[in-house]
């Protein structure tokens, strides 16, 4: 059963963004569920309405996207803010991966896919047109997620201990607000700069810094997004920055807006 993401993080400019979409996300049968943390679908119908250009900032996860009238793909981790032009009439369906997990299957190190797109063969047993066929052929996107999980069982994924270690620290990065070090991320899982470094570049795709700088200005999106009154020098001194200025500034290195604009 689809259950609407609430809220959708990453989104730019959220109060807007809903008004042109749907964004649904579907769990993953109990065998892949520590692979992936969602399906996700976006569903729009502007047809004799404007085109809208949605902007996002992207997660320390790689996806599988199905867009059959755009790029259909294996996607890294993108580095800044990406955009999608919505027009006419369209749906796009996409696989999630929890942090980490996607190096078990893809079999050798992630950061390879850093603002890269490649095709689903021979990862999958699949071309990327025929997964186009098979989205726009569905009957409901229940029949789309069955195609999909058959596809990844027989990548016969096998979850090893430093993915799990992975998604262990990203997720604590993502909980904790007030985390802004990668000296502070070390000292808390005992593990040495060096390490921590490599970990990330094979299993996450990204360095540590790169995932505190993102959750932090998630955070901060969040924040902007559920008030229209909002204290920026408070917002900035609650996520833990020192002030203001340096909090703006890695806002819009992130976002390319300010946070002013970015509500």
């Amino acid at each position: 059963m689809a259950e609407k993401l609430k809220p959708a993080k990453g989104l730019i400019q959220q109060h807007v963004s809903l008004q042109h979409f749907e964004l649904n996300h579907y769990l993953p049968a109990t065998d892949l569920a520590d692979f992936i943390e969602h399906y996700w679908v976006v569903s729009w119908d502007l047809v004799d309405k404007p085109a809208h250009t949605q902007q996002n900032l992207p997660h320390p996860s790689q996806h599988i996207v199905i867009d059959p009238q755009g790029q259909t793909g294996i996607t890294g981790i993108k580095s800044g803010a990406f955009s999608y032009t919505l027009k006419g009439q369209g749906q796009v369906f996409g696989v999630k991966f929890w942090p980490g997990a996607f190096h078990c299957i893809y079999g050798r190190s992630v950061d390879e896919l850093h603002n890269q797109c490649i095709p689903v063969n021979p990862l999958l047993k699949a071309e990327n047109h025929q997964l186009q066929q098979a989205l726009i052929k569905a009957d409901n996107i229940s029949h789309m997620i069955d195609y999909m999980q058959q596809l990844l069982r027989h990548t016969n994924p096998q979850l090893d201990e430093k993915a799990k270690l992975s998604r262990q620290i990203v997720a604590y990065i993502e909980a904790n607000k007030m985390m802004l070090t990668v000296t502070e991320l070390c000292e808390k899982f005992s593990i040495e700069q060096r390490s921590l470094q490599r970990l990330f570049k094979s299993y996450i795709g990204v360095s540590p810094k790169w995932v505190i700088d993102r959750y932090r200005i998630m955070d901060a999106l969040t924040n902007l997004n559920n008030g229209s009154n909002i204290n920026m020098t408070e917002l900035a001194h609650d996520l833990g920055y020192f002030d203001q200025a340096h909090f703006n500034h890695t806002f819009k290195a992130l976002t390319g807006l300010s946070p002013g604009k970015a509500k």
